[in-house]
């Protein structure tokens, strides 16, 4: 790993995700990848970034407890800082497609993986320009200031981006509103929020945008659940037929303990039976879940280990 610098980036990008993949497979104590990440603390490669930055948000889902995720974060952002003053919020005159992307990717990881104060400070004085007038935040900024801001935020908050999706002039500005809307780590603001998603205010179509966001984060990912399962008569007579349907139970990925994937399993199972084409996508997410469950029962100990003693 301490020669990676002098690797090309195709095989940079193969050692961070070989060694992943050598920890998921049990070949390799999660340990190790503490010790292999930070030689790639200059890495500059957009490739490379989002491959990092996928290996940390997996080791944040199913390798870190609780009581030491203070410890990750930390870590987390000691990865990302160094990337984050050298790509700033807003993009130079000129510049090109990959380093516009490896700033979301960084800005995502140093607010919502490493939680870094400044960066959430940040975010939000951005969203507050853009909920006054979206115009005055470039389009890339907003897109990923607008979801942070709301991490920490309440339920006046709320009320804000439902308004700015309503007046929205722009296509991509009603998205980043309602993209927000799945960001918050208040579990009642979330719930309220999901609770639009079965209004007018958001077309069926746009669905997506709200709880697919929620899905894909540790934080969100059981409060859809819990939503669902409480919520799941009023969800199917707004979402008829099957449409929908993978998008639902996309939630069922998200367990990583063997109770939870288990009580997806037979909360799903029954409750989407009649819906077509759905069953296929339920055994794919219970399946990642329980390779989830696999990394933490092998991994989460030695993990722990680690992060008490730094």
């Amino acid at each position: 790993a301490y020669g990676a610098r002098s690797l090309d980036a195709v095989d940079r990008l193969g050692l961070v995700s070989n060694a992943w993949a050598e920890v998921r497979q049990g070949a390799l104590d999660p340990s190790a990848i503490f010790e292999v990440l930070p030689t790639f603390d200059t890495e500059t490669n957009r490739f490379v970034v989002d491959q990092l930055t996928e290996v940390i948000e997996d080791m944040d889902r199913s390798l870190v407890d609780d009581g030491d995720r203070p410890a990750f974060r930390r870590w987390v952002a000691a990865r990302f800082a160094g990337k984050k003053a050298m790509l700033g919020w807003e993009a130079a005159k000129k510049e090109d497609d990959d380093r516009a992307l490896a700033r979301n990717t960084v800005l995502f990881a140093m607010g919502h993986l490493a939680h870094d104060a400044a960066t959430l400070t940040e975010a939000e004085k951005y969203a507050q320009k853009w909920l006054k007038d979206p115009t005055s935040v470039p389009s890339d900024t907003a897109q990923i200031a607008v979801p942070l801001a709301s991490i920490k935020a309440g339920a006046s908050r709320l009320e804000e981006l439902r308004a700015a999706a309503k007046s929205a002039k722009t296509p991509q500005d009603r998205i980043v509103a309602i993209r927000a809307m799945s960001w918050f780590e208040d579990p009642a603001v979330l719930r309220q929020a999901f609770d639009v998603g079965l209004t007018d205010e958001i077309r069926l179509g746009e669905l997506r945008y709200l709880f697919g966001g929620a899905i894909g984060r540790r934080e969100t990912a059981p409060v859809l659940y819990a939503w669902e399962k409480e919520n799941w008569g009023k969800i199917r007579a707004h979402i008829p037929g099957s449409r929908g349907g993978g998008m639902l139970v996309g939630v069922a990925g998200a367990m990583c303990t063997q109770a939870d994937h288990d009580d997806a399993k037979a909360f799903f199972e029954p409750a989407t039976v009649a819906m077509e084409g759905v069953k296929r996508s339920l055994e794919e997410r219970l399946e990642r879940a329980s390779l989830c469950v696999a990394l933490r029962e092998h991994g989460a100990a030695d993990v722990a280990k680690w992060l008490k003693h730094k």
